[in-house]
This record gives C-alpha cells, sequence and structure tokens, in this order.
C-alpha cells in the first residue's frame, strides 16, 4: 500500500502483520480492552456524552463530532492514557482532518494498483491532500510518543504506547530479530484510532438514523430496561443477557447499517482454488460483507428495518452464522469485543435518558449514505428530548 508503507496491522501480511497484530492484542488485553473490567472506563465517557448531548436543550443536533469524539475519548484512554474535552481545539483538528482523510482514502486506492497515476499534473486523486493529513495526524502521534519516551517508567507501564516501548526495549536487548520500532508504533497507532473510532462511530451514527425513524422501536428498548434496571439504575454490562429486545435491535442495526460492505483488502498467502477458479499466490481479495448482510435468501425482506428477525421460537436471540459485521477467521476486526461493548453501553443508555426524535423540520435523517473507506450516513440533525 502507497500511504501505509507496509507498516502497521491493517495493510501488512506476513511476520510484519503476524508479529504486530499478536503483540496488539497481547497488549490491549492486558490492559482490559473488551473485558468487562473496562466498562467503567466507557460508561465514564457515555456520561460525558450525554452531558454533551443535554446541553443541546432539545435544539436540533449534527450528533457527528459529539459521538466521533466520545468514541475516539475511549481509545485515547487505552492508547495514550488519558482523554480529551469536546473542546480540544488541537484533536478536534485531529479528528477534522482524520474524518477528511476516511472520505477521501476510497480515491486514493486506484494508486495501489496503478502507482503511475500520482504523477498526472494536479491532484487529481486528492492523493497530495492525503499525505498531507496523513503527516498531520503520524506528526500528532509522533509527539505524543515522544512524550512517553521522555516519562517512560519500564516498572509502570500505563497504556499502549509505554507497552510496546517496553516490549521494543526488550526486543533490542535481547539482540532479537524483530520488525519492532517507532515507524511501525506510529501506524500501528494508526491503525488503532480506524478501526476503534470509524466503525464503532459510523454504526452509532446509523443507529440514531433507525432509531429516530422507528420511535415506537425506542419505547420497546425503554419498556424492557425500565422492566430490569427500574428507574434509576444505568444499563450495564451484567443485566445485558436480561435485554432480549435491545440485544436484537443493536445486532439489526449493526447488519442495516453494513459499514463496512467490503472489508478490508486481503491477499491469497498460497494458490488455491474456489469453485471453478484458480486463484494464484499473491492475489487480491476483496470480501464482499454486504452480499452475506442483504442476503433475501438468508434475511427476509433485507432492507426492512426489524429487530424481531434474530429472536427465535423460544423467545432468545439468535445470530444466524451468517451474521459477520466483524468479519471472519484470523483477520477479524481485533476491536470486536470493545466494539460491541461500546455499542451496547451507549446506545442503551441514549435510549434511557433521551427520546430521539426529527428536527424541527421533521425532515426525517436520509437512509442512503457516503461510500469511502466505510459506508457513513449522510449529514443530518435530530433532537435529543430528556425522558425525565
Amino acid at each position: 500500500m502507497i500511504i501505509s508503507a507496509a507498516q502497521g496491522i491493517v495493510n501488512t501480511s506476513g511476520d510484519v502483520w503476524w508479529e504486530q497484530r499478536k503483540f496488539a492484542v497481547s497488549a490491549l488485553r492486558q490492559l482490559g480492552f473488551g473485558k468487562t473490567s473496562f466498562e467503567a472506563k466507557i460508561q465514564e465517557e457515555v456520561f460525558c456524552f450525554l452531558k454533551m448531548l443535554d446541553e443541546k436543550n432539545g435544539e436540533d443536533v449534527n450528533p457527528q463530532k459529539i459521538i466521533q469524539t466520545a468514541v475516539s475519548n475511549i481509545i485515547c484512554s487505552i492508547v495514550f492514557g488519558d482523554r480529551f474535552e469536546y473542546n480540544d481545539p488541537l484533536f478536534t483538528k485531529f479528528l477534522d482532518i482524520f474524518d477528511e482523510n476516511l472520505k477521501m482514502v476510497g480515491g486514493t486506492s486506484l494508486l495501489n494498483f496503478f502507482p503511475i497515476l500520482q504523477y498526472l499534473p494536479g491532484d487529481l486523486f486528492k492523493f497530495d491532500r492525503v499525505l498531507e493529513n496523513v503527516e498531520f495526524v503520524q506528526g500528532f502521534i509522533r509527539d505524543t510518543v515522544e512524550l512517553h519516551r521522555q516519562s517512560f517508567n519500564p516498572n509502570k507501564v500505563r497504556d499502549f504506547i509505554d507497552a510496546y516501548l517496553l516490549e521494543l526495549d526488550h526486543r533490542r536487548r535481547s539482540d532479537t530479530q524483530t520488525t519492532f520500532n517507532y515507524d511501525q508504533l506510529v501506524k500501528v497507532i494508526g491503525d488503532l484510532f480506524v478501526g476503534g473510532t470509524e466503525t464503532t462511530a459510523t454504526t452509532l451514527r446509523w443507529a440514531l438514523i433507525f432509531l429516530v425513524r422507528h420511535p415506537h422501536i425506542q419505547e420497546l428498548m425503554c419498556k424492557e430496561m425500565t422492566n430490569h434496571l427500574g428507574q434509576d439504575r444505568s444499563p450495564d454490562m451484567a443485566v445485558k443477557p436480561k435485554l432480549i429486545y435491545t440485544r436484537c435491535v443493536i445486532l439489526e442495526i449493526q447488519r442495516m447499517a453494513d459499514i463496512a460492505p467490503f472489508s478490508v483488502p486481503h491477499a491469497t498467502s498460497e494458490s488455491t482454488g474456489f469453485k471453478d477458479y484458480f486463484i494464484p499466490k499473491g492475489t487480491i481479495v476483496i470480501p464482499n460483507l454486504h452480499s452475506v448482510l442483504k442476503d433475501p435468501e438468508i434475511w427476509k425482506d433485507p432492507e426492512e428495518f426489524r429487530p424481531e428477525r434474530f429472536l427465535d421460537s423460544d423467545g432468545k436471540v439468535n445470530k444466524p452464522d451468517e451474521f459477520i459485521p466483524f468479519f471472519i477467521g484470523r483477520r477479524a476486526c481485533l476491536g470486536k469485543n470493545l466494539a460491541k461493548m461500546e455499542l451496547y453501553l451507549f446506545i442503551t443508555t441514549l435510549v434511557q435518558n433521551f427520546k430521539i426524535c426529527p428536527p424541527t423540520s421533521g425532515e426525517l435523517p436520509p437512509l442512503k449514505g457516503n461510500p469511502g473507506l466505510t459506508y457513513t450516513p449522510q449529514s443530518y440533525k435530530v433532537r435529543f428530548i430528556p425522558r425525565n
């Protein structure tokens, strides 16, 4: 890949991918990533998120920036060991540029196959602009890594950066051949931000669209939560097994949102065959998740938002094998457990505290999205009306 330079996790393979991903999974797990013990950190951010919405006083609001900051802060707490205020100017610029690149990167993907096109006059594919943005984002990350290097204490690992620095020091001392270096760390952090911010934030933005278009579903969720939580208790992971209908709603949101219709590019590690086709080693393979999540033979009326499709005859949650929003296999999303927890805690706490209503104009958010690295909603506004 031109931009990634075969570094990080997402756009690598072989020894680089194996070593960097293995360490990332292990380090994140030690930091509580995706575990129930991490619940309190997510809830802390959820309550900051709700406070921001409450300050809007039921007025029309575009929720994109608030959602993106809230979700990104959770990754920041893991990677950087700290969160940012919602109005922090440097972090706001970081997120704006980050978001701009995600929108433009689809146009630059052609250069991975025809790199000569980057030398055409002008900036036809926005490649120069993407590189400028990448440099800013990586500069932000490098500065943070440098601050960690200056205050690093091997006996007190504060976050993912410290864990990586400790492992890098260990491998250098043991004179082990490794792919670990500071440039790799910057790229891995970038991958964690893309995987841990964009996908969850985009799913939450779609969630608001489906919920505002189906107010009766909001009320059924709220009623179920009241039955199992009462009036004062906030949703937590302990009560999740009892919230059958609410869990079905979240699953249907993920299926309908279909935010990564083509996942990320893969490549065959050896020559293989599929049906009547021969696929040589090194062939780029693009998975079509959309064809599975919207397959009418699996999901009756796939374009209809119907949470009940995930209920079996006994009234229990049933996820078919074809439900694969996080992909499958060894390259499935490494943050899927955290994403599941975030979606559950954000959506349930939001519905418990607010009615999600159309803007004052009455115009419903569009169902048509924007293709890119992920399938994102078009810009829209809604109102958050406090229930109490």
